[in-house]
C-alpha cells in the first residue's frame, strides 16, 4: 500500500482549456492511496485568491478507481470522481472578454458540483486514451462526453514533456456545446521531493448559436510542487 501526498503552488488553475481561478495564484493539495494492487482512492482540493465574483476560489474532489495491467505495455483503468466547487461558474474562460458580453444568457452559482465516470486505456507507459462522462459538466445542467488523449516523453532523468488534447461534446442547446482543448508542458524533477513545470493551455469553443463565431484562448501555467 502506497500513500502519496503532494502540494503545488501555481499562478492559476487551468483544466481542459478553462481557467478556473482567472489568473490568480492557486494552492493545490492531493493525496492518493493504494488499497490493493488494483484498487485506489484519492482526494484533493485547491484554494486561490479569486473572489466569488471573479472565478472559482475553492474546490475539492474525491475519487475511487480500479487499475489492471494487461501486459508489459498496456493497461486499463476505470474510476469515478466527484467534484465540488465554490465560486462563479460563469466566468472561468480564458477568453473572458468575448464571453462577458453574453453573461446574461445563463445564471451564476456560488456552489456547484458534478460527477465523472472515466475509462482509460494505456497503450504504453507514454500514451493513453480516455473516455469520460460528466453528469453536469462545469455546472451547466447538462451531461457531457469527453474524449482525451495523453502523451508524455522523458527527455532525461530530470526533464520530461507531458501533452494532452481532448474534445468535449455537451448536451444540445447549451452555450458550451463543443470544446477542443490541448496542453503541453515541460516538467522538471530535482534531486529532492521538489518539482516544477511550465504548461501552455489552449481552449476553443464553437459559439455559432450565440455569437456567430469561435471563441478561443490560451493561457500559461507555472507550477512548483512538493511530493511528501
Amino acid at each position: 500500500m502506497d500513500l502519496s501526498p503532494q502540494i503545488e503552488l501555481s499562478n492559476q488553475l487551468v483544466v481542459r482549456g478553462f481557467s478556473y481561478t482567472r489568473n490568480q495564484p492557486t494552492l493545490q493539495a492531493s493525496i492518493s492511496y493504494d488499497l490493493t494492487d488494483d484498487f485506489f482512492v484519492g482526494a484533493g482540493g485547491f484554494t486561490s485568491s479569486s473572489t466569488e465574483d471573479n472565478g472559482i476560489y475553492r474546490g475539492v474532489n474525491a475519487y475511487l478507481g480500479w487499475f489492471h495491467t494487461i501486459n508489459d505495455q498496456s493497461a486499463v483503468q476505470v474510476s469515478i470522481e466527484h467534484n465540488q466547487f465554490f465560486g462563479d461558474r460563469q466566468i472561468i474562460w480564458p477568453y473572458t472578454a468575448l464571453f462577458e458580453q453574453y453573461q446574461t444568457i445563463s445564471d451564476t452559482a456560488s456552489t456547484w458540483s458534478y460527477t465523472e465516470l472515466r475509462g482509460d486505456y494505456y497503450f504504453s507507459r507514454n500514451s493513453s486514451l480516455s473516455l469520460i462522462y460528466s453528469d453536469d459538466y462545469l455546472g451547466r445542467l447538462t451531461g457531457a462526453v469527453i474524449l482525451e488523449g495523453n502523451w508524455n516523453k522523458e527527455l532525461s532523468d530530470r526533464f520530461s514533456v507531458k501533452s494532452k488534447t481532448g474534445y468535449i461534446r455537451a448536451g444540445e442547446n447549451q452555450l458550451l456545446e463543443k470544446v477542443v482543448y490541448a496542453s503541453s508542458g515541460l516538467h522538471v524533477s530535482f534531486d529532492s521531493p521538489w518539482g516544477a513545470h511550465v504548461t501552455a493551455h489552449y481552449g476553443n469553443s464553437r459559439l455559432d448559436r450565440i455569437v456567430g463565431e469561435d471563441a478561443a484562448g490560451t493561457s500559461i501555467v507555472f507550477g512548483l510542487s512538493y511530493q511528501f
